[in-house]
């Protein structure tokens, strides 16, 4: 494995050679700046629609695990799972842990948690699992990366992300009887995607730098714009959900103050923790520091397939 000073070399080479902010959309409390680069080479498709193509996520057939689900992808492109991307179904609903890349042809397991404590169901363990509306929260992908950074194992401590699932569920005020995070989507949905509406796809767009309430809150790249353009509605949910009831900032972030958040965030530590065929997953940050920024990415051939960075 690379050093950590060698991939944040790379980071800032990816991510800085030919990088562009445009202006910003507004929401609310959200102001979000896309970001404009030159696609990766490797050809990706999203959960989304590979399922469409006769991909599935399934639970193990050797008997259901809380944080493990078997992923089939027959399509001819590498399926790119996003960290935080929900799935819906079979036995209770999860959200992958890490981002995972799975080859064209492959069956694997992959790492997840559970984002509805309240059931269990064995009758459903068959299904095949569906694509959710969205993308977990910047919050508790954030929580997640700086867990996974302090394991031995580089996977989500469940009782932790149980924990925030039902703070989220209590503040929302929605009602949910299996404390499931879809159900928060669902019943603040017409609010959700009034937001979303305000924040368009640009063409071309891989990315997004997000403040909320004036205030950094996440970077998302991509690094397949097919695949960027079917995550886009889902990640802005997860923004939105973060924005309910706040009001806008007094002042908004300008490009210049996005460009200098920018230009630190591709500095910023990285750390290799692990290979799995031609991907290397990438951790931003380092282990039981301050650091400014948290993170998790993932790196094909040396190029960035995808990258997303919290504060720290």
């Amino acid at each position: 494995m690379q050093a950590a000073t060698e991939l944040g070399t790379i980071l800032k080479q990816l991510l800085s050679s030919d990088l562009e902010l445009e202006a910003p959309a507004v929401a609310g409390a959200l102001t979000v700046f896309p970001i404009m680069g030159s696609p990766a080479k490797l050809d990706v498709v999203a959960f989304a629609d590979a399922v469409e193509e006769g991909a599935s996520a399934k639970e193990l057939p050797g008997g259901a695990s809380v944080n493990d689900l078997l992923i089939h992808n027959p399509t001819a492109r590498y399926l790119l799972l996003v960290d935080g991307e929900e799935v819906l179904g079979a036995q209770q609903n999860r959200v992958f842990d890490g981002t995972h890349l799975v080859a064209p042809g492959e069956s694997r397991t992959v790492a997840v948690c559970c984002v509805e404590q309240g059931r269990w169901d064995g009758r459903r363990r068959r299904e095949s699992f569906t694509a959710s509306r969205q993308v977990a929260d910047p919050s508790l992908r954030r929580d997640m990366c700086l867990d996974r950074s302090r394991s031995v194992d580089h996977r989500t401590v469940q009782t932790m992300v149980w924990a925030r699932v039902a703070e989220t569920v209590h503040f929302s005020g929605v009602a949910s009887h299996t404390t499931a995070l879809n159900d928060v989507y669902v019943q603040r949905d017409e609010t959700l995607e009034e937001t979303c509406a305000q924040i368009p796809l640009r063409p071309g767009q891989l990315g997004m730098l997000v403040f909320l309430g004036g205030r950094f809150a996440a970077l998302d790249w991509v690094g397949h714009p097919d695949a960027f353009e079917r995550l886009h509605p889902r990640l802005l949910r997860g923004y939105a959900l973060k924005a309910l009831d706040r009001p806008a900032p007094k002042r908004r972030p300008g490009k210049r103050k996005a460009q200098q958040l920018l230009d630190q965030l591709v500095v910023a530590p990285v750390r290799a923790v692990g290979d799995v065929g031609r991907a290397q997953n990438l951790a931003v940050g380092t282990p039981d520091t301050e650091d400014a920024f948290t993170g998790t990415g993932l790196a094909v051939d040396g190029e960035l397939l995808h990258v997303s960075v919290f504060p720290g």
